[in-house]
This record gives structure tokens, sequence and C-alpha cells, in this order.
């Protein structure tokens, strides 16, 4: 039995492997740089859980036929008939989500 990690979990890795290496390196410019940059991806990571939280019967998969072999997500083919506006507007309200988290977070710290 294969165990599958949840979604972005490299990317949380490597944000807190990078808050690591800020915290072990001496406290130059290079580490604020590398700090900043693990905030601001920790901060997708959070915000993509977010919505997939308070947004549980919207997400953007919930209108993709499942398919035998599984399509690409990419595949306008792939998304339920009636459902493209609704898809569409799943992915737009995700990607905003997590872009304003992002940003939020790369000017304020």
């Amino acid at each position: 039995m294969k165990i599958r990690l949840p979604r972005l979990s490299g990317w949380a890795l490597i944000a807190l492997s990078l808050v690591a290496i800020t915290w072990m390196a001496e406290p130059t410019r290079l580490p604020a740089v590398v700090a900043k940059l693990a905030n601001i991806a920790l901060a997708g990571v959070a915000a993509y859980w977010f919505d997939r939280a308070v947004f549980y019967y919207a997400r953007p998969d919930r209108y993709l036929i499942d398919a035998e072999p599984p399509l690409s997500p990419h595949d306008k083919n792939n998304v339920m008939p009636g459902c493209e506006a609704l898809f569409i507007s799943a992915c737009h309200r995700r990607d905003r989500i997590i872009g304003a988290a992002m940003l939020a977070v790369a000017l304020g710290v």
C-alpha cells in the first residue's frame, strides 16, 4: 500500500527547511532573504489549506469527471458538462486567495 502525502507537503518541507537554514546561519542579509522567501512559501501553503477548509464543497476538483485512467486536470474535456463556469470560478477563487495571502506576507514582513 502506497502512502500519499498531502498536496504541497513538499513545498511546506522546503519552506521549513529554509527557516531552519536561516536559524542556523549568521544574521546577515542572505538569511533575511531566505527567511522572507520561506514565509511567503508558508503563506501559500496555509492559504491553500484555508481554501480547502472554507470552500470544501466548491473545490475545483469537484467539477472534474472521474475517469479511468485519470485525465489531466488541465484537459478541458475533463470538466463535467455544464460546470465549466463553476470550475473556472473555483480555480480563480483559489488563485486569488493564495496570491493575496502571499502578497500580504511579502509586504508585511
